[in-house]
């Protein structure tokens, strides 16, 4: 049955509403819960599914979130250490500046660029293991989090023809917004327009009081806060002029005012005239006014309080509906707009603050409702990285295989992002799909197949097993006809109901082989690439 078809059977008899946020009570099942991992991180084992059984939703996304204060100076500790890693991935140039390669000749600059290149590759590498290695039971989800914001706040590392952002300005990037993945809205706004690697991007930092450059002006309004139709072309100049000076230091021997890689004023280029922004008035700056520190706090911050002020309600369902999309459902043409009102005003009720807004929605009928399982397809991110963790197994370069299926971090098609929903299936990406599952299911020896037997519960016969197995692979129980379809792999080598468990017990390399058998098929199946 259709999704659209699904939410019309569960329209309220009392409003004719489909369901709404309404706070769902029902302990997890094994559907439930394995929905819920599903969708706030890459792809939860068994185990984990299994430990959150009998719990309420409300219970388990407490759990998950965390009290949401990681941008607090106190819990810096909470943020992973890019120099300690489990997959030993060297991060040791962080905080090191490097040469540019644009201010060298070749064959110096071909050097460069290549050191630059594999600084790049390691960052996605760090990215990538965080996200494969989260554990669901002693920690927390976080890494699905912070990639749904890096998702809005879009930043190319190849850029402009032949430019690049250098390694530890993505690294700062990516920490900024798993720092402030729980927090203020508005807070990310102003930590977003001032971050390094986010000037460079938009070549902000080459903006001055004779040239003011439009770029993150127009991208602040249209992509990453309110949408088109909230603001006017007078806006955008105004706060052109607003950004004007200031600078970064990416590169080795760049005026490096407060250090490498971190943002500073050029007072010299800064517009100091007054500017109106809709209804925000700023005051001409005087000599003494034209500092780093009132700067930002009377015309940066002030700016962005200004416009969560006047366009609430634009900025809060603007949010909200990318929100819903990404953790829900992104067909962009069947999007429940009575949500995402429902949802926004959650987000302007506690200003801003993400962590209510995702406990209000994760905890919700609607996010439960039969509609909304098994339904979304699976981003290259939730693809590469979910079989990996649903396997225990490493693939030699993952970097390498999300960029055959188009999703690069930190390298999207421009800065609106990925189009997403069924674009990530094409004639192209498709087979890179099948092949890297493929692959990968084939590199499981005897102790990977075992290791994945140990974590099934439910195995005391096939059905068990298999009905298991399909949660794992496919979001939900499949009707009666799958069954018949996937026991045939089982039942291959006379293995049987009744020699099941002798065999089991045994460890029987008959077993084993029919068990593999079965994850390479599963993971051809259309139904792997949903979740």
């Amino acid at each position: 049955m259709k999704r659209r078809e699904l939410l019309n059977k569960l329209l309220d008899n009392r409003n004719g509403k489909v369901l709404s946020l309404e706070k769902d009570t029902k302990p997890l099942d094994e559907v439930r819960a394995n929905h819920l991992l599903r969708r706030l991180s890459y792809q939860p084992t068994i185990k984990e599914v299994n430990y959150y059984i009998g719990k309420s939703p409300e219970e388990v996304v407490d759990k998950l979130l965390g009290d949401g204060l990681d941008y607090l100076p106190e819990n810096s500790s909470r943020l992973p250490d890019p120099q300690q890693n489990e997959d030993d991935i060297d991060m040791s140039f962080v905080g090191n500046a490097m040469q540019n390669p644009r201010s060298v000749p070749n064959p110096l600059s071909n050097s460069l660029e290549g050191q630059l290149n594999a600084r790049y590759g390691k960052v996605v590498n760090w990215i990538i293991s965080l996200s494969k290695r989260e554990d669901l039971i002693e920690g927390q989800a976080r890494e699905k989090l912070t990639h749904f914001l890096m998702g809005i706040w879009c930043i190319q590392f190849n850029y402009d023809g032949e430019n690049q952002i250098p390694a530890n300005s993505l690294y700062q990037n990516n920490q900024l917004l798993r720092k402030y993945r729980l927090g203020s809205y508005r807070e990310i706004a102003k930590e977003m327009t001032l971050d390094g690697a986010m000037l460079l991007y938009q070549s902000a930092h080459l903006s001055r009081k004779e040239a003011p450059n439009e770029n993150y002006a127009r991208e602040l309004m249209e992509l990453f806060t309110m949408g088109i139709g909230n603001y006017s072309e007078g806006d955008i100049q105004e706060i052109a002029k607003i950004m004007t000076g200031w600078r970064t230091a990416p590169f080795l021997g760049d005026p490096r005012r407060n250090g490498y890689f971190q943002t500073w004023l050029d007072s010299d280029a800064h517009h100091t005239g007054s500017k109106r922004v809709m209804s925000i008035e700023f005051p001409a700056l005087t000599e003494q006014e034209n500092n780093e520190f009132k700067v930002k706090t009377n015309e940066i911050d002030k700016l962005i309080d200004g416009l969560f002020e006047i366009r609430d309600v634009a900025i809060s369902k603007f949010i909200c509906e990318k929100m819903i999309r990404f953790f829900v459902y992104s067909n962009p043409g069947d999007l429940d707009q009575s949500i995402i009102d429902e949802l926004a005003q959650v987000m302007r009720d506690n200003d801003f603050n993400l962590l209510p807004v995702y406990k209000k929605l994760f905890t919700s009928t609607y996010f439960f409702s039969e509609a909304n399982i098994g339904v979304q397809i699976k981003t290259p991110l939730e693809y590469a990285i979910g079989i990996q963790r649903l396997l225990n197994k490493d693939l030699a370069n993952s970097k390498a295989s999300l960029d055959n299926m188009e999703q690069s971090i930190y390298n999207p098609p421009d800065v609106s992002g990925w189009t997403g929903y069924r674009t990530w299936i094409s004639t192209t990406t498709y087979p890179f799909r099948i092949s890297y599952g493929i692959d990968l299911a084939a590199s499981l020896e005897r102790e990977d197949i075992l290791n994945i037997l140990d974590q099934v519960f439910n195995k005391q016969n096939p059905t068990e097993f298999l009905r298991e197995m399909f949660l794992m692979f496919f979001s939900k129980d499949l009707e009666s006809e799958y069954y018949d379809r996937y026991m045939w792999f089982l039942n291959q080598n006379n293995v049987t109901d009744e020699n099941w468990i002798t065999l089991l017990n045994n460890k029987d390399n008959k077993l084993i082989d029919n068990v593999k058998l079965l994850i390479e098929e599963m993971i051809k199946s259309p139904l792997f690439h949903l979740c």
